[in-house]
């Protein structure tokens, strides 16, 4: 089992301005031309004749997504918003209250004042991650390629297993939960810790302790 302090240090690597430019970018870029990764989804797909109907309507799906044109950087930051807020959310009025305190405005830019922070927290992380993002062209060539497509099929139907709520609020966003890949690097850290939530409160708490603590130094 993975140690509190490795999953928080993951999320302040996140959500950080210094990881912002390098490590958020490359991760994103890497995922985008991972190629062997990719051809891996696409060999399973083609095995994986139990959920064939299943993964056809998600290939639909994500045609549908494609031609509506919602693959751009706005839904990038709705899907990082989304996966934010899930665990922002979940912290009390004395965790808020820390969050407040903490050094958070230098990883974030600028002043922030307290209604905005106490309020939609994720929104703030997000906005400036989605703004590192290639642009929309690129995402939308990229996409096209069939690896890649079997790839968002099962990343999405991960992130139901793991995760039911995020999934359903992307999914309602516009089918937003086939974009999920995209950003998996990125949000899998507060993914972790949200699964801690439920089965180990104090964990989770202790988790959010050493996330203070990360973002002080």
């Amino acid at each position: 089992m993975e140690s509190s302090k490795d999953i928080a240090k993951d999320m302040v690597s996140a959500i950080s301005e210094e990881s912002a430019e390098g490590g958020w970018l490359v991760g994103l870029t890497q995922g985008l031309i991972d190629l062997p990764v990719d051809f891996y989804y696409l060999g399973y797909d083609f095995i994986d004749t139990e959920h064939r109907y299943e993964n056809n309507n998600d290939k639909y799906r994500f045609a549908e997504l494609v031609k509506s044109g919602l693959v751009n950087r706005e839904s990038i930051e709705k899907i990082l918003r989304v996966v934010l807020n899930e665990y922002f959310d979940k912290l009390d009025g004395n965790q808020r209250k820390k969050l407040l305190e903490a050094k958070v405005a230098r990883f974030v830019g600028g002043v922030i004042t307290k209604s905005i922070l106490l309020g939609d927290i994720g929104a703030i992380f997000a906005s400036r991650l989605a703004f590192k993002m290639a642009s929309g062209f690129v995402f939308t060539s990229v996409l096209g390629l069939g690896a890649m497509v079997s790839r968002a099929v099962y990343t999405s139907r991960s992130l139901m297993e793991k995760s039911p709520s995020v999934y359903w609020k992307l999914r309602g966003e516009g089918n937003l939960d086939l974009l999920y890949f995209l950003v998996e690097n990125t949000a899998e850290p507060f993914m972790r810790a949200l699964a801690t939530y439920d089965s180990d409160k104090e964990f989770f708490d202790t988790i959010f302790d050493e996330l203070i603590m990360a973002l002080d130094k």
